[in-house]
């Protein structure tokens, strides 16, 4: 009961809106089922009414009783072929609307966790699971919950007949289900374990080839080729033995629950057949009779089919809880906003470990109005400062003013509206160079996105281009140099024009001759920000310096 509280709960939350088709969807799946079912006790009318008795009524009146059930026959026929047309278009455009919700909606919430909590997944593996997992989990309600209805309901009205007809070969006949329900029960279990692992291990080899193609350059000036396909070889090595250990359960699975189905007919046969040769029932019952057992253990071979798709989804359903039960970024609702003034950031016996390791002990720091200097070696934590500062990260004790206000009572979104900041690592998004550079304030104007540049000294370069601020920069902007990456990054950054800018070793990326352009803008913008540079050379201008080596407690 537990993980069906749980489904309800997560598709209440991401698919609730669709109810209304999924009310229908069941309607027509529900109303698919007529030919089959009317069709046997038609057969049966024939038989006893109009076969059987050839000879004793006269010939027109039995073929228009032929001719009666045959339109009957057609009609229904119509009827159930609209509803199985309907019933898979509504069901492949609910899937497809389905999917697409889920998607968007639980990449929209990976965006609101916490840097800690998405760390500990790998970059294939979240990828996994936002794309195939959510497809599998989505069929749960829109394929095999309509489905399991349409099996249910496949099972029950054949029963209902059945039992009407003849109770006794009803019961005798359907006690079969019992054996199947302990087979179902045991391997279930079993499957979705396995399917768990299995996807699991297809993460890791989405992981590898990500890593894998990011590392070219690597790769190839160490000459590391065989050591790659080496690697390779044993993630795909493990995929492949977990997939097929996964095949074999599910096809000893169905070689089990297809006894199902010959050990009623063997039963009907024998115990019906003797019914018959006693006059308990008709032949035109028992061979109605025998299609409604047919129709009944039909639905439950098609259950021993979904019954493995069911365990695989929900082990899929699962990895996607664990994605939207990490923690959030800012889970508190009373957070006062950011209004800074000067730009004064001021740290107070800050103290934060990673991973077991002390990185600051009792830190004290910090920058005023104008420009600063971070010093630091690398490992000593310059770019873990940072990420405190805009609250990527949580200290464990001590406190990080801005104008005096602690941001621990301060919403995360308003400390970063105020603080631009240029990562080490320059990220681009695949898109444009204009559209990279207006994400610093996309209400800014074509002039203010050509200024930013001027400023970063990159707006000659960028002009030079045969399609100018239309260049495409690929992904990572991996078209793009280096140098020519952070420019933009900073032209991205001066666009925002935030009270406070924090540049993380921008300058290691690029030639000293745009190096000291970019510090005379910056020593331009100091005027009225307060501008953060982390460096690992000592600073030959003047200048506020915090220096890592010797403030910090602890090393790496």
């Amino acid at each position: 009961m537990g993980k069906i509280k749980e489904y309800g709960e997560f598709f209440s939350r991401y698919a609730y809106h669709y109810k209304f088709h999924l009310a229908i969807l069941m309607f027509l799946s529900a109303l698919s089922l007529l030919f089959v079912l009317i069709t046997p006790l038609i057969l049966k009318s024939l038989i006893d009414n109009v076969f059987l008795i050839v000879g004793k009524t006269e010939a027109s009146t039995l073929v228009g009783d032929l001719l009666y059930w045959s339109l009957i026959i057609l009609v229904v026929f119509i009827i159930s072929s609209i509803s199985i047309y309907y019933n898979q278009y509504v069901s492949g455009r609910l899937r497809a609307e389905i999917s697409n919700d889920l998607r968007e909606q639980i990449f929209c919430d990976l965006n609101q966790k916490s840097l800690q909590s998405i760390w500990v997944f790998k970059r294939g593996d979240l990828i996994n699971r936002i794309m195939d997992d959510v497809d599998r989990a989505e069929q749960i309600v829109t394929t095999y919950f309509v489905r399991l209805l349409t099996i249910i309901l496949g099972m029950l009205f054949p029963m209902i007949i059945m039992l009407l007809m003849k109770y006794d070969l009803a019961i005798i006949c359907t006690v079969p289900m019992l054996l199947y329900a302990m087979i179902s029960w045991k391997f279930g279990k079993i499957m979705s374990e396995q399917q768990r692992m299995f996807l699991n291990q297809r993460a890791s080899v989405t992981s590898f080839i990500n890593e894998g193609i990011s590392s070219f350059p690597l790769i190839k000036v160490f000459e590391l080729e065989n050591y790659q396909k080496e690697r390779f070889n044993i993630f795909t090595q493990n995929y492949k033995n977990i997939t097929i250990k996964l095949s074999k359960t599910v096809a000893l699975y169905a070689s089990l629950t297809g006894f199902n189905v010959l050990l009623p007919l063997i039963l009907l046969f024998w115990i019906g057949g003797h019914m018959i040769i006693v006059g308990e029932i008709t032949i035109g019952t028992f061979i109605a009779f025998s299609s409604y057992v047919t129709q009944f253990f039909g639905p439950v071979k098609e259950l021993s089919n979904l019954w493995p798709e069911i365990k695989m989804s929900d082990a899929a359903f699962d990895r996607i809880m664990e994605i939207i039960s990490m923690d959030n970024e800012n889970p508190e609702n009373h957070k006062d906003e950011l209004r800074p003034t000067t730009g004064r950031i001021e740290i107070k016996n800050l103290t934060y470990s990673h991973g077991g390791k002390i990185i600051f002990s009792n830190l004290n720091a910090s920058f005023e109005n104008g420009l600063n200097y971070l010093l630091g070696k690398n490992g000593t934590g310059k770019s873990t400062l940072f990420y405190l500062i805009v609250k990527l990260y949580q200290p464990d004790s001590g406190t990080i003013e801005i104008d005096g206000k602690n941001i621990n009572y301060v919403d995360a979104r308003s400390i970063r509206r105020n603080i631009s900041f240029l990562q080490q690592d320059s990220k681009l998004l695949d898109t444009t160079i204009y559209e990279n550079i207006l994400l610093g304030d996309i209400k800014s104007s074509e002039e203010d996105i050509f200024e930013a540049a001027k400023l970063a000294n990159v707006h000659d370069f960028i002009t030079r281009l045969p399609e100018g601020y239309q260049t495409l920069v690929g992904e990572n902007g991996m078209v793009l140099s280096g140098g020519e990456r952070q420019k933009i990054a900073l032209a991205r950054a001066i666009l925002k024009d935030s009270k406070i800018m924090i540049l993380d070793e921008m300058e290691k990326s690029i030639d000293e001759s745009s190096k000291n352009s970019i510090i005379q803008t910056l020593s331009k913008l100091s005027n009225h920000k307060t501008i953060i540079l982390a460096t690992h050379e000592n600073p030959s201008r003047n200048a506020n310096v915090v220096d890592l080596n010797k403030a910090r407690h602890s090393e790496i």
